[in-house]
């Protein structure tokens, strides 16, 4: 991600159109705030006139310093992406990865509850020819505990008829 990042970086000699007008209105803004200071310097001192007349003679050099300004502060922007791109992809993986390690757990439980009912109800229709749709089942499926699924197919292999297992799961 990070040679995309690179590859994404745009230098401020090759900006589209919408940089450009962000680079010429921030550059604008600039100069406005640099030439209105210059000039309020110049009249705190002096008249009206002389400070029209050496706010010409400076405006040159407050422009050129808004459009460096300007510049430095888009290619500092620019600079940014990159670090900022690295920093989001990294934690991005990580916590990707944590989510998956999560989800693998959890299908894991998942798939052994499962299997652990289908062994209960597979003793219990062999044994005592209970059908898969006994309420057995209901009440199987909404149990949560693997351990005492585990249990109860011992239980299920162990008991003389149905209603003894159906009274170990009540209990």
């Amino acid at each position: 991600m990070a040679n995309k990042a690179e590859a994404e970086r745009v230098s401020i000699w090759s900006i589209g159109d919408a940089e450009r007008t962000l680079f010429v209105g921030m550059a604008l803004a600039f100069f406005v705030f640099g030439l209105a200071f210059v000039l309020w310097y110049i009249i705190k001192d002096g008249s009206v006139d002389q400070a029209i007349f050496e706010g010409i003679k400076i405006v040159g050099p407050v422009g050129l310093s808004a459009v460096t300004l300007t510049f430095f502060f888009i290619e500092g922007w620019h600079l940014m992406i990159i670090p900022v791109e690295k920093y989001r992809e990294k934690y991005r993986e990580k916590y990707r990865k944590e989510r998956f390690e999560a989800g693998r757990k959890e299908g894991i439980v998942q798939g052994v509850k499962e299997r652990a009912i289908e062994d209960i109800l597979e003793v219990l229709e062999i044994r005592f020819a209970c059908a898969p749709s006994h309420p057995i089942a209901d009440r199987l499926a909404a149990m949560d505990d693997v351990q005492h699924l585990k249990l109860l197919l011992r239980t299920a292999i162990q008991v003389s008829d149905l209603e003894a297992f159906q009274q170990a799961l009540d209990t």
